[in-house]
């Protein structure tokens, strides 16, 4: 179980002692972990702490756990959360769509959860792995967001093949932001790609040695645009 070793799982549940034998489980496993009864409890460590995985189960002291799963996307939306819950109080299919990476009943045996930690953890590297290096690009990016929607025009700063940083003026959006954007190459007024992308960081100001911007990941994008974008990236490698 190597994704596991040296890595920091937190439990959150009412009763410890109902996730005793999961948190023996992943010790064994290699990992530290740490424990909390409640909702608040489990955010300030995940704010405080390096985390790599979450489970909590369907009863916390306080707050509950589809909160828990917002708090913590905002800090970090690739910490997996897993839910250990009966379906009286969050079915399966409940789960995945508010964005849980599992839901498992409260019979399953420690072992499956530890495997399913283990699984979300490889998803998570091996999607970093595939992102390529960013490329220094003269673009310029249309951006739209919000309730009710407004547009934006923005200068692409780099691009990757899994997202864009872009310079914004005006009131930037959050992390966790879902936009639309239609991406324009400055040596041409025909849209490229365009498709959705979630915001993963925002930089309202300029500090040392980076400027003030927003990053975002692809979530959606059209095969004409993802081969564009592929193939541009190929060609800047080529020159460089």
């Amino acid at each position: 179980m190597d994704f596991l070793r040296q890595k920091t799982v937190l439990i959150a549940a009412a009763d410890p002692r109902s996730l005793k034998s999961a948190a023996e489980e992943f010790e064994r496993a290699g990992a530290q972990v740490l424990s909390a009864t409640g909702g608040m409890e489990a955010f300030e460590i995940a704010r405080n702490q390096n985390i790599d995985v979450v489970l909590t189960a369907g009863r916390l002291e306080s707050g509950d756990p589809c909160q828990l799963l917002s708090d913590i996307k905002r800090l970090n939306l690739d910490i997996p959360v897993i839910l250990f819950a009966s379906d009286h109080e969050i079915s399966p299919t409940e789960a995945l769509h508010r964005g849980f990476s599992a839901h498992f009943s409260t019979t399953v045996l420690s072992r499956v959860l530890v495997d399913a930690a283990a699984r979300c953890l490889q998803f998570v590297i091996e999607r970093k792995k595939k992102k390529l290096e960013r490329v220094t690009v003269s673009a310029q990016v249309e951006v739209s967001f919000g309730s009710p929607s407004r547009s934006y025009q923005c200068s692409v700063l780099n691009i990757s093949r899994g997202g864009l940083f872009f310079s914004f003026d005006g009131t930037f959006p959050r992390e966790g932001n879902i936009i639309e954007f239609r991406l324009r190459m400055e040596s041409s007024s025909a849209v490229v790609a365009e498709g959705k992308a979630i915001v993963k960081w925002v930089r309202e100001r300029p500090g040392a040695g980076h400027m003030a911007g927003v990053g975002v990941e692809f979530t959606e994008l059209s095969s004409q645009s993802r081969d564009y974008i592929h193939h541009y990236l190929e060609q800047a490698g080529r020159r460089r």
